[in-house]
């Protein structure tokens, strides 16, 4: 028969988890655990210690009911071993750091990074400067990003706010207005990378909500930028 053991941990499908307090002839006093990423299990503020009746199967063997309903029960076989679980918690948190870096390191030294990272957008910046007619704007470049999910490269970049003031009539109505990538990847095909991206101007109203418009698509290809407007 299967008794519940006072200072053991015990657990139901993985999830909820409880140690044991103290022990009575029909009662049982128990913590509600959280588990950390070390695998270590610290009492759970949110709950007092809880105290319900032992109850029996037919068979003799303990368990226990949660009085706030949140399981069926824990049967006093379901016990964790603690050093054990700990020892299997801190190696899939290895193999974890361990995967993480290597996708680090692989977007690190992606062509599509190196790529990337080496292209100059000042002819790309200067011409956006004389297509809008603000020679003023400067721009950031936040650099290469890759979604990994679905291995998409794109680079972030962004202008200067262009101030209500030389806006004319749609200062007026409008709050902000910047130029920036609406759509852009950075595309490898065969071994060779290239470069495209829809420019944008986006803009908040003053009266809420925000909105935009494709003003020119850039391509970066062989080293060199083309421009074509829709």
């Amino acid at each position: 028969m299967k008794k519940f053991e006072i200072g053991k941990v015990y657990g139901i499908n993985g999830k909820a988890k409880i140690r044991v307090v103290t022990i009575s002839k029909s009662d049982i006093c128990f913590n509600r655990l959280f588990e950390n990423e070390d695998g270590d299990f610290n009492i759970n503020t949110n709950y007092e210690a809880e105290i319900v009746k032992i109850k029996k199967d037919k068979e003799g063997n303990e368990f226990i009911k949660s009085t706030n309903g949140l399981t069926n029960g824990w049967y006093a076989e379901n016990l964790i071993d603690e050093a054990e679980h700990k020892a299997s918690a801190l190696k899939t948190k290895a193999l974890k750091e361990a995967a993480a870096k290597a996708e680090a390191d692989r977007i690190a030294n992606a062509p599509e990074m190196k790529f990337g990272t080496a292209i100059d957008f000042t002819e790309l910046f200067d011409y956006i400067k004389q297509f809008t007619g603000h020679a003023n704007l400067t721009f950031t470049n936040n650099g290469v990003e890759c979604t990994t999910r679905r291995n998409y490269w794109s680079i972030k970049w962004q202008s200067s706010e262009i101030a209500p003031a030389e806006l004319g009539v749609f200062g007026k109505i409008l709050s902000s207005c910047v130029v920036s990538p609406f759509n852009n990847e950075i595309s490898n095909k065969d071994g060779v990378c290239s470069y495209w991206t829809t420019v944008h101007i986006s803009y908040r109203h003053k009266s809420g909500g925000s909105n935009g418009m494709e003003l020119f698509t850039a391509r970066f290809v062989n080293g060199k930028w083309s421009f074509s407007a829709n």
